[in-house]
């Protein structure tokens, strides 16, 4: 009688465990902002667009590089970046140049002027971003590489 309970107890907690829902992995940063700035490039750069990419690209740098997800504005939003160790200065102040001059178009009245390129722009900080953020990885790894030579 014990043995069919264990049994049927067993079985259970198998069918539980193979039947159970698995977490999803959910995509890398950098392939949510593409998939989001994708369908921006065939639309007409206007103050909503400006808007839209500025948003994609923030939440990137902010998943990127740990930052908090507040809502900033863009200086203080730079202000955080630049204050970042894994941003660097030069990728920090292309981004900040980037975003002051989408919040320039944006609030600024409606003259004609040549296209800002937004989306390609972003997209190219999202590349140097990753390189940065791959360029980390790598130093890390070449610290960490002595200790564990030392340690066999």
């Amino acid at each position: 009688m014990a043995g069919a309970l264990l049994a049927l107890v067993l079985m259970g907690v198998a069918g539980w465990f193979l039947t159970r829902r698995k977490p999803v992995p959910l995509p890398a940063p950098e392939t949510l902002a593409r998939q989001a700035l994708d369908p921006l490039r065939r639309q007409p750069e206007e103050g909503a667009l400006l808007s839209r990419v500025s948003q994609v690209l923030r939440h990137y740098l902010i998943a990127a590089f740990g930052l908090p997800p507040e809502e900033l504005t863009s200086t203080e939003f730079c202000g955080l970046l630049r204050e970042n160790q894994g941003a660097g200065p030069e990728l920090s102040a292309g981004i900040a140049e980037f975003l002051r001059r989408c919040d320039e178009r944006k609030f600024a009245p409606a003259v004609p002027q040549p296209a800002l390129g937004a989306v390609e722009q972003a997209l190219e900080f999202i590349e140097a971003a990753e390189r940065r953020l791959a360029e980390s990885r790598q130093a890390a790894q070449g610290r960490l590489s002595p200790a564990r030579k030392e340690s066999q």
